[in-house]
């Protein structure tokens, strides 16, 4: 009976201590709320901001291939162009100098540049 009545007592006391506390864990539970709205505020700014970051990056991306894409095609075009100046360089050799069994057609394509140059030896000699 005594332990029952020291249990009893216990509880009571405990039940009191959850009372005085009551206000102290309601303060606590708004800070945590507060606190975590605001983590969410800020993880919601810096997901904005590397939505953001994404896409200029991807823009310049884009940027990036569509000038290597133009520089690609100006280097095929040079390249085209010096096979043609190369080409008019051999035809005038053999006109000049009746090398006319030399001569190259205007449609044969240089395999390197090593071709060209030595074309342009031939006219140096």
């Amino acid at each position: 009976m005594q332990q029952q009545l020291a249990l009893e007592n216990f509880e009571l006391n405990l039940q009191q201590m959850n009372k005085k506390f009551e206000p102290f864990k309601m303060i606590l539970e708004k800070y945590a709320d507060e606190k975590a709205f605001e983590l969410k505020r800020i993880i919601e700014k810096i997901i904005e901001m590397n939505k953001k970051n994404i896409k200029n990056l991807e823009k310049e991306i884009e940027s990036t291939y569509n000038e290597n894409a133009k520089l690609n095609a100006d280097v095929q075009t040079l390249q085209s162009q010096l096979t043609q100046v190369g080409e008019c360089v051999a035809q005038l050799q053999s006109q000049i100098f009746g090398n006319y069994e030399e001569a190259v057609p205007p449609n044969k394509q240089y395999s390197n540049r090593n071709e060209i140059f030595s074309i342009k030896d031939r006219i140096k000699q």
